[in-house]
Formats: structure tokens, C-alpha cells, sequence
């Protein structure tokens, strides 16, 4: 129940209901109905009922005989059990399955894992769900997605979510999971959530009973890597936790004390795992690590080098062929005259242009920088690395004025839609708007499905994009630009 006067509550109320509208599963809480009280402005959601309650009460508050009443037995949880792997793996299916329909949960959590008859599992709180591709969220708790604790590192920065929620929700599980084992909740020795977050960051992660199984306690570890493209997917996870839970030793964990998990951060170490991730080699990641072999290290690696790490030669070429040169060359030509600086993979782009500003003596501060090797117009976001650009070799660049409008700031975009007329839709975006998001809204305002946005694409200073994460704001469109929208296949 919220109230519809309160903007932000009726906005995540309404996504919530949205969600659940759309996805019937049997570890998903059921929407049975809404109703609107317009005498008390009230919106309320009629949900199905889970007579056990949150599966956050149960573990820490509840007593032994609820913990009877709802898996059968007095000390069901926590530790291994027939309890411990039902839970997992209710949980694993229903974010499996959100993840098939391409939706995020965003907020993987106890307290949103609700227990059903005979404690079968079902998430719920879909405040913060969203459809891979559209914009972030709307409430301002939300701004990077999630709870302290069961956060992944990278959702410290904003839009992470937007550009690999799956991940983050993978991560977050992991937690879930800690908990189930360990009975505590995650660093509830912490003084804040800002001492959460630094921690996490920093390489730590929950802690796991020191009697975990092995293959546990890795599948968890792999959840948690630092590197989000190197995290297992969803439903790879689900049928390990479905393997491991017919394993000899699932038997239960109890005493024997407990460990602090702890993850390699360094920068390097996690570029080579997103090459890794990159070439669907994320079961080579484990095995690299160990060997402490970072990018730098691995570029002077040949193609044996890996096959005696264990690839194939195939994979191992594939390898060799991503990584490129440990230091790139960025050239300027203006004029006649050629400024170069050398930079290296891991250095943001707002570095590059700023030491190539002072080698000009200007100030480019209000200028974008261009690939101009490439076939489009797109431009290299400030904040991103030369790597994450797919910049991993010599490359000339341009300068380009800035049009669009900073972020947070509406602006408005025509779309002319070239598929069954030249009708101009007048969009309000901003320009960390995904070009996914830009389609999406394209599309429902001509009442066509949205999960049909891979049928088109849009058409910018002659150039086609497609509905992927890219940014507004990498196709440097101005307030009051007009765009094309066209079928993907012109016959």
C-alpha cells in the first residue's frame, strides 16, 4: 500500500506492479490484483500470500518452532540442510528466470525472499525491478540499486546497473547464500553503510563457516568476483547449485568458526578476467588467478603460453588477439601538425584528453574526444577507459564540440518513424539514456511491443544503432535533433 501522493512511492508502487503483472513463476510472489482508494489516495497491491513471512524474520528472529512449522524441522537453518539447498535453489531458479525475461531485480535480499507452504521460496519487492535496457531508477534510495551488504562493488558508480544488472543480481545471491550458512547478516560488524561499501570494494566479502564445502565455497567466490563480466551467469549457477546439492557433502555446517572471504581487486588482474569473460573462458579465470598473472603480464604471453595454462589452442588465440599492446598511442592531427600522447588500456579517457590539451595549450575541458578510425560518429565517454572502449591499439582521435545537454538535464528529441509512417514522436530524454531505452520509449508511444526492439534500429547523421547500452550521449544529439527510426531489415 503507498500513497499516491507520494510521487516516489507510487513510481516504484507502479514498476512494481508492472513486474509482477508479467512474470508467473512458482518462487515469484503472484500479483492477484490492484486496487485504488481514490477517497484515502491510496494504491494498494494484492500479492499472494506467504504464511511463513520473510525469510530474513525467520532466519535471524524466528524460533524453533516456526523454523518446525515451516521446513519440518527445530534447527533447519542456518547451515547445510535439506532447508539450506531448497532455499538456494528457489532462489536461483526465480533469478534465473527473471534474468530469461530480461528483467533485474535489483535488491537480492532476505528480507525480499518470502516463504511460501512447506517453505517453498518466492522473491518479491520489485520497488526497484527494471527491463534491461530502460533507464535507472526513480526513488532516490535507488540511485545505484540494492542494499548495503548485498551490493556489488561496481554499483558504487552511476548507471552500473543499467549496464550489468544480471551480474550485480549474481552477486547479491552469493550474499544470500553466505547468510543461509553462517546465520549472520552481512558485515553486521560494520559501523555504516559507507564502511560496508569500503569494504567491499576493498577485496572483502561475507563471511562462510570454515566447514563449507569447496565447491560451495568456489561457485560463491566466482559470484563475487570484482570483475562483473567475470561473475558465472544465473543459469549456470543454478544448475551447480542443483549438482552441488545432490553432493556427498552437502551435509550440514555447524561450528568449527568461520572465515572473512577476500577477492583480488587489482586493476590488471580484473581486465584479464573481462578478456576472459569476453571469449566465454570464465572457467579459465579461477586458474589465472591463482597463477596471479595480470594484463600486463599476459600480453607477453604467446598462444603457448596459454595452452600450457590449459586452453585450447583455438581459445587461446582468441586470447592473444583481445589483449593488444600494453601501451597505446593517441594521436591529434590538426593542421598539418600530429600530437601525440601515450597512454596505457587502463587510463580514462578524460586523462588522455586532458594531457592532450596540454601538449595544445588549450582548454578542451568542454570538448569530446572521437575515435575517428571508426565507421560512426559515437564519441569515447570521459569516464570510461581506453579498454572498455575497445581501445586496445594505436588510435587517432578528433575533438568535438559538446552538444548534448548535461546529465540530468530533459531535453527533447524528435524520432521519425520510417516503418509504417512519417510520423514524429516528440521524446523527452536525457542523455545517459541507453539507446535501448531511447527505442523502448519510441515504441510505446506507437503501441508496439517493446521486446520487438531488436526488429529496429535508428538511423544518426547516417549511421544505424541498434537497442544496446549505448549512451545518448556518445551520439553527441542536441536538444531538438531529429533521428530516424527504421525497420533493422530495409528491403
Amino acid at each position: 500500500m503507498v500513497s499516491v501522493d507520494d510521487d516516489d512511492a507510487a513510481v516504484a508502487m507502479r514498476r512494481e506492479l508492472k513486474a509482477l503483472r508479467a512474470l508467473r513463476h512458482p518462487n515469484v510472489v503472484a500479483l492477484l490484483g490492484a486496487v485504488a482508494d481514490d477517497d484515502e489516495g491510496l494504491l494498494w497491491a494484492v500479492l499472494e500470500f506467504a504464511p511463513h513471512g520473510s525469510l530474513h524474520r525467520l532466519l535471524h528472529k524466528g524460533t524453533p518452532d516456526e523454523l518446525l512449522a515451516c521446513f519440518g524441522a527445530r534447527d533447519a537453518l542456518p547451515g547445510l540442510g535439506v532447508a539450506f539447498w531448497s532455499v538456494s535453489t528457489d532462489v536461483a531458479a526465480a533469478v534465473a528466470f527473471l534474468h530469461r525475461r530480461k528483467v533485474v531485480h535489483g535488491d537480492i535480499k532476505s528480507a525480499n525472499v518470502l516463504l511460501g507452504s512447506y517453505g517453498v521460496a518466492k522473491i518479491s519487492d520489485f520497488g526497484l525491478a527494471r527491463v534491461v535496457g530502460t533507464r535507472g531508477f526513480t526513488r532516490a534510495s535507488a540511485a545505484h540499486g540494492g542494499t548495503a551488504g548485498y551490493m556489488a562493488p561496481e554499483l558504487g558508480d552511476a548507471g552500473a546497473l543499467d549496464r550489468g544488472g544480471e551480474s550485480a543480481d549474481v552477486f547479491a545471491y552469493a550474499v544470500l547464500v553466505a547468510e543461509l550458512l553462517s546465520g549472520r547478516e552481512p558485515f553486521d560488524d560494520a559501523r555504516n553503510e559507507v564502511a560496508v561499501a569500503l569494504r567491499v570494494r576493498s577485496g572483502e566479502r561475507p563471511r562462510l563457516p570454515l566447514a563449507t564445502p569447496p565447491a560451495l565455497r568456489d561457485a560463491l567466490v566466482r559470484c563475487w568476483d570484482a570483475e562483473a563480466a567475470a561473475r558465472p551467469d544465473m543459469e549456470d549457477l543454478l544448475l551447480d547449485v542443483v549438482a552441488m546439492s545432490q553432493a556427498p557433502d552437502g551435509a550440514r555446517v555447524c561450528g568449527a568458526g568461520d572465515e572473512v572471504v577476500t577477492v583480488g581487486t587489482d586493476v590488471g588482474c580484473r581486465e584479464l578476467s573481462s578478456v576472459l569473460a569476453e571469449v566465454g573462458l570464465r572457467d579459465s579465470i579461477p586458474a589465472i588467478r591463482e597463477q596471479e598473472i595480470d594484463i600486463g603480464a599476459a600480453r607477453l604471453m604467446e598462444p603457448a603460453d596459454w595452452t600450457d595454462c590449459g586452453m585450447l589452442p583455438e581459445d587461446a588465440r582468441k586470447v592473444v588477439s583481445l589483449l593488444g599492446s600494453d601501451t597505446i598511442v593517441v594521436r591529434y592531427r590538426h593542421d598539418g601538425d600530429v600530437v601525440e600522447v601515450t597512454a596505457s588500456p587502463a587510463e580514462l579517457v578524460r586523462d588522455v584528453k586532458e594531457r592532450l590539451g596540454r601538449s595544445l595549450r588549450e582548454d578542451v575541458s568542454d570538448r569530446r574526444l572521437r575515435d575517428v578510425d571508426r565507421r560512426d560518429r559515437t564519441l569515447l565517454r570521459d569516464d570510461a577507459t581506453l579498454y572498455e572502449l575497445g581501445i586496445r591499439r594505436d588510435a587517432n582521435v578528433s575533438f568535438a564540440h559538446r552538444r548534448s545537454p548535461a546529465q540530468g538535464v530533459p531535453f527533447k528529441l524528435f524520432v521519425r518513424d520510417l516503418v509504417c509512417s512519417s510520423r514524429i514522436l516528440e521524446l523527452t530524454v536525457e542523455s545517459r539514456y541507453t539507446l535501448k531505452a531511447l527505442i523502448h520509449l519510441a515504441l510505446e508511444m506507437l503501441d508496439r511491443s517493446v521486446e520487438e526492439d531488436w526488429l529496429y534500429r535508428l538511423k544518426v547523421f547516417g549511421a544505424s544503432f541498434y537497442a544496446t547500452e549505448m549512451l545518448i550521449e556518445e551520439l553527441n544529439l542536441a536538444k531538438e535533433d531529429t533521428i530516424m527510426l527504421e525497420p533493422r531489415m530495409v528491403l
